[in-house]
C-alpha cells in the first residue's frame, strides 16, 4: 500500500457519512412510504399491494417492503391473506366509529385525570394545534396526513398532562 493509499484510508475512514445504511433506516423509511400512500389514498382501499412493483419503484430489495407490510398489517391498514395477496384495508363507516368511541372513552379519562390548574404551556399546545386543525378543515384537496400529525399532536397533549401514568396503566399491570 503506497503513502497515497494510506492517506486517502485514513482519510475516509474518518467521513461518517460513508457508513452504511442501517437496515433500521431502510425499512423505516419504505414503511413510512407505503403509510403515506395509503393515507393520500395513492394505494387506495382493497387496492393489492404488489411488494416487487413497490420495491422496484423505490429502488430497493423486497425485504423492507415486506417488513414494512408486516408493520402496517400489525397495524390494521392493510389486510394479509396467506396465498391470496395483501391489500389496503377498507375502513368501514362502523370501524369509525368504533375508534371515535373507543378515543372518546380514552379521552374522557385523561380529561378527568388533567391537574385542576392547566399550565399555559399545556394550555398554548393545545390552542395551537386547534388552531392549525381548524385552519385545515376547509382546505381542498383535504391535506389528511397534515391534519392527522395535528390531531395526534392534541390529543396526545392531552393524554400526556393527564399524569405520568395514568393511562399508561389502564391496559393492565
Amino acid at each position: 500500500m503506497g503513502s497515497n493509499d494510506h492517506h486517502e484510508s485514513t482519510a475516509l475512514s474518518r467521513e461518517s457519512f460513508l457508513s452504511p445504511v442501517s437496515r433500521s433506516a431502510l425499512a423505516e423509511d419504505v414503511y413510512l412510504r407505503i403509510r403515506n400512500a395509503i393515507f393520500s389514498d395513492e394505494l387506495a382501499s382493497g387496492a393489492r399491494i404488489n411488494v416487487e412493483a413497490i420495491a422496484r419503484a423505490l429502488d430497493v430489495s423486497s425485504q423492507p417492503v415486506k417488513e414494512a407490510i408486516q408493520r402496517l398489517g400489525l397495524e390494521r391498514l392493510v389486510v394479509i391473506k396467506p396465498r391470496v395477496g395483501t391489500f389496503v384495508r377498507t375502513i368501514t363507516r362502523e370501524d369509525v366509529v368504533n375508534i371515535l368511541n373507543a378515543r372518546l372513552m380514552f379521552e374522557s379519562y385523561a380529561v378527568q385525570h388533567l391537574p385542576s390548574r392547566l399550565s399555559s404551556r399545556l394550555l398554548n399546545r393545545l390552542e395551537d394545534a386547534l388552531t392549525h386543525l381548524e385552519a385545515l378543515t376547509g382546505q381542498q384537496p383535504f391535506p389528511f396526513l397534515l391534519y392527522n400529525e395535528y390531531d395526534i399532536t392534541f390529543h396526545e397533549t392531552l393524554v400526556d398532562y393527564s399524569g405520568p401514568q395514568k393511562l399508561d396503566n389502564l391496559g393492565g399491570p
